[in-house]
């Protein structure tokens, strides 16, 4: 097909093959923004939530010396419950992911193998 239009207009063949080779390294630069941008973006998440986990945690020792014990508690132990339960749904939602893309490509492989 490509000889076609080589024969049509000469240098033609080297212009379309150019065109997606600059094309093809377009778009593995712009993945590896997605993928650098993602990366920054876990460890911006993993440290604010570091920094408000110590927060209350720092907190929740105050107000049990300050004999506020329910809210020192609940502040500690909070803080705690609520990032298992993070870290628990975030493992779920991965797997889900995983599963749902493990679907698409089987779907696709029968589709192939009907089309065959």
């Amino acid at each position: 097909m490509i000889q076609k239009y080589e024969q049509v207009l000469s240098g033609s063949a080297n212009r379309i093959l150019k065109m997606a080779e600059n094309q093809s390294t377009h778009r593995q630069k712009i993945e590896n923004k997605v993928i650098d941008s993602n990366i920054a973006n876990e460890k911006t998440g993993m440290f604010l939530s570091f920094v408000i986990t110590a927060i209350l945690i720092i907190g929740g020792g105050v107000l049990i010396l300050l004999d506020k014990q329910i809210a020192g508690y609940l502040a500690l132990f909070g803080t705690s419950g609520f990032q298992a339960a993070n870290y628990t749904f975030r493992k779920y939602m991965e797997k889900e992911r995983i599963r749902k893309k493990e679907m698409e490509i089987e779907k696709a492989k029968k589709g192939r193998k009907r089309a065959q």
